[in-house]
């Protein structure tokens, strides 16, 4: 592949070990997740329902998501879970 640029690639994970969020309380997550998915027409979606986060980084967003759906798939770099992915990926629900 000719795409790739190798500075981009090799700072994938960056923006996560810079700012991992592991300062927010689950009240602060909860409301910054309920701002940016108020547009979302969760009451449309089908009974099990299947989410997909390409892309995931820390899980923030696929932590409150998951109970929403039936089954929600995420996938990341493994750069970007060697640190930061531990965040969410450990919480309870």
């Amino acid at each position: 592949m000719n795409n790739i640029d190798p500075k981009t690639v090799a700072s994938f994970g960056d923006e996560w070990a810079r700012f991992d969020q592991s300062g927010m309380t689950k009240d602060e997550a909860r409301k910054v997740f309920g701002e940016y998915f108020a547009a979302f027409p969760w009451e449309t979606l089908p009974a099990n329902a299947e989410g997909f986060d390409m892309g995931c980084g820390s899980g923030r967003w696929a932590y409150w998501v998951a109970p929403r759906v039936g089954l929600c798939t995420v996938l990341t770099l493994p750069v970007q879970l060697m640190w930061p992915g531990k965040l969410c990926l450990s919480m309870k629900i």
